[in-house]
C-alpha cells in the first residue's frame, strides 16, 4: 500500500504529463478521438462518392 506522500506525488507527476501534453497538443481524450474518427469516416465517404461520379470532392 501506498503511503499519501508518494500517492500525492504520483498524482503531481501525472497531472504535470498531462498538462504537458495539453500545452503540446498531443492529450487525446475520448471525445477528441471520437471526433477526428468521424472527420476521417466523412472525408472517405466524401472521397468515395466524388470517385463514383468523377468529380473532384
Amino acid at each position: 500500500m501506498k503511503r499519501p506522500a508518494d500517492e500525492a506525488r504520483d498524482r503531481a507527476a501525472h497531472l504535470a504529463e498531462i498538462r504537458r501534453q495539453i500545452a503540446a497538443g498531443t492529450y487525446e481524450t475520448p471525445e477528441r478521438l471520437s471526433a477526428a474518427v468521424d472527420a476521417l469516416l466523412e472525408d472517405l465517404e466524401d472521397r468515395e462518392k466524388s470517385a463514383e461520379t468523377g468529380h473532384p470532392f
